[in-house]
């Protein structure tokens, strides 16, 4: 008939809500786990949002993530927790976000493509190593330790605390363990080397540098941008998560420190004699 109206035909090209609620949740839950910070996690679910069309919001929380379709009652969760930080699986994760926004990917190629972002292999055991030991005798220097052979010791401390906590990363899934372990080597290489360098400063930038390293920066960070933006649960979290690492760290250092004057208890006593005699 010439007046009836013709029906519309529905948009095949548009994908369906419970497909954009999967690929939201998906990238939201990635960039979440691998040390994204908060906002930068709902911003970037606002673009997938706009670009998939569809009124979806994240509810970040500190074991969770939950997307909900505002108006329906689609919503899914996500069991996660921010414990990692691993930034070229943020930025791979970013760009695949970034094409999707531009049309550039299609929504049943972003579930695949997100997935192979968010399994990339960490940086190689040789790479983490290094730049373990450069940071740390970076630190040296700015802390004032000029002598070589500090310097060295320093360096050589924190490339076999990464070597142990990149072998104790493929063992246990604990994030407490790979700082405690390789804040106590630090602990044993400073107390070992305090013999030979005779000086206090030196020695303690041994034990310390290595230490410094180990210190959890980004997750203190996001922990304090949650809180100035009212995330207060979840800022308190992760502040508590970042503490038990400093903790952590402590107490191997100090074990490492205090085993090795247990393991020589009559030295002080043979210097006295020496001094007497």
């Amino acid at each position: 008939m010439a007046g009836a109206s013709r029906p519309s035909r529905p948009n095949f090209e548009a994908p369906a809500h419970e497909v954009a609620l999967d690929i939201i949740a998906l990238a939201a839950t990635l960039l979440f786990a691998h040390g994204q910070t908060t906002e930068r996690t709902v911003v970037t679910a606002e673009r997938l949002r706009g670009a998939l069309g569809v009124p979806a919001r994240v509810l970040p929380d500190w074991d969770k993530l939950t997307v909900e379709l505002e108006g329906t009652s689609l919503s899914k969760i996500v069991a996660t927790k921010p414990l990692g930080m691993d930034m070229n699986r943020v930025l791979a994760i970013t760009a695949i976000v970034d094409r999707l926004c531009d049309g550039a990917l299609r929504a049943d190629e972003a579930r695949p493509a997100l997935l192979s972002a968010g399994n990339l292999p960490p940086v190689s055991t040789l790479r983490f190593t290094s730049f373990a030991a450069i940071g740390a005798a970076a630190l040296g220097v700015i802390f004032g330790a000029l002598d070589i052979t500090s310097l060295m010791l320093i360096a050589a401390s924190a490339a076999l605390g990464a070597l142990v906590r990149r072998w104790v990363s493929g063992l246990s899934r604990n994030p407490f363990i790979q700082p405690l372990c390789a804040a106590f080597i630090a602990g044993i290489v400073a107390a070992v080397s305090a013999i030979s360098l005779h000086q206090p400063i030196a020695t303690a930038l041994v034990a310390f540098c290595p230490c410094m390293v180990l210190v959890p920066g980004p997750h203190l960070l996001n922990g304090a941008i949650d809180l100035a933006r009212t995330r207060i649960g979840l800022g308190i979290a992760r502040l508590t998560y970042a503490g038990i690492i400093v903790l952590m760290i402590c107490f191997g250092l100090l074990s490492g420190l205090t085993r090795r004057r247990r393991s020589n208890p009559g030295r002080g006593a043979v210097r006295a004699r020496a001094v007497r005699g």
